[in-house]
Parts: C-alpha cells; sequence; structure tokens
C-alpha cells in the first residue's frame, strides 16, 4: 500500500476575479490544471474528484472512511465523493461528525467509525476541521493511545492509513 497522501481540489466552474480596475472578470483565477508528486500527490483542476476512486486504488484503498461535516453533508459533497469512490469498488462509510474547531472527543468518534468499517482508507471531505479530525484519528486508529500523546515530532511509530483530502 501506498503511504502517499492525495489531495484533491475540485470546482465545477471558474472562480471569477477582478481585473486591475477591481472589476470582476472569469480569466483572472482560473484554475490551471495540475498534477505533481513532490512528497504528497496534488492533484489540481475543474472536476478533479472524478479522479477520486482511480487515486484510492492506487492508495491501495479498499474500505473508505469518508470524513466530514453535517453542512457539507446536506449539500450532498461527501455523499458524491462516496458515490465515485464506490465506483471504484470501494467499499464506502460517511462519518459526517466533524464540527468546526475539532476536539478529542470528534477524534474518538472517527476512531470508532473507522474501526467499525474496518477502513483501510482516510478521505477528508471539506476544509481543515475534517482534515484535523482525519489526521488524528489515523494517529489513534494506528497508532494507539490518544491526541496528547502526539505533541512534538516522531511520536507516531508504526505506519498510518493512506489518506486523501478533497476540498474546493
Amino acid at each position: 500500500m501506498k503511504a502517499t497522501s492525495s489531495l484533491i481540489s475540485t470546482g465545477n466552474e471558474p472562480s471569477k476575479g477582478k481585473d486591475e480596475g477591481g472589476r470582476m472578470n472569469e480569466e483572472s483565477n482560473l484554475i490551471l490544471p495540475s498534477d505533481f508528486a513532490p512528497i504528497n500527490q496534488v492533484v489540481s483542476s475543474l472536476g478533479a474528484l472524478n479522479q477520486i476512486g482511480a487515486l484510492a486504488r492506487e492508495l491501495g484503498g479498499t474500505r473508505a472512511l469518508v470524513v466530514t461535516d453535517p453542512g457539507l453533508a446536506k449539500v450532498g459533497h461527501p455523499q458524491r465523493a462516496a458515490e465515485l469512490l464506490r465506483k471504484a469498488g470501494l467499499d464506502v462509510r460517511v462519518f459526517d461528525q466533524v464540527e468546526e474547531n475539532p476536539t478529542t472527543h470528534h477524534v474518538a468518534l472517527g476512531v470508532a467509525a473507522a474501526k467499525e468499517h474496518q477502513s483501510d482508507l482516510l478521505v477528508a471531505v471539506g476544509g481543515g476541521s475534517a482534515m484535523d479530525v482525519a489526521k488524528g484519528t489515523n494517529f489513534i486508529l494506528t497508532n494507539g493511545g490518544q491526541m496528547a500523546d502526539y505533541q512534538g515530532i516522531g511520536k507516531a511509530t508504526k505506519a498510518m492509513l493512506p489518506s486523501m483530502s478533497c476540498e474546493g
């Protein structure tokens, strides 16, 4: 299983920027397609979410836990990611109990969900809070203990699950 993480930035249409006179235009802030892998792979292009299944399979995932918040779940973004993962052959569970400024409580809920699902891949859908809970879940799920055990550098001694994050 690859230990690489993937980040997918996606959008449905170009964002509008401002020209030199402060007027909105559609060309000043276009997302240019890119795919590079310095240490972690980063894929950025319009519609990049459509690649999530293939990227998950590259990471060796078969049982994905999609980590997100109720607001995004309400509008369907994690469900879209989950459906694309399922089409790629993964068994998927959506964990949507992440709140803004998450605590160790949210991580504990994520760990319980990942254990119950027997997840071998974590996929954060959303912003920093979902990513933080997915990372914390990964630490505790694979290395045990409590979040406080991982303050500092080099505290995790066991291999962690591959993970991905989707935002945009």
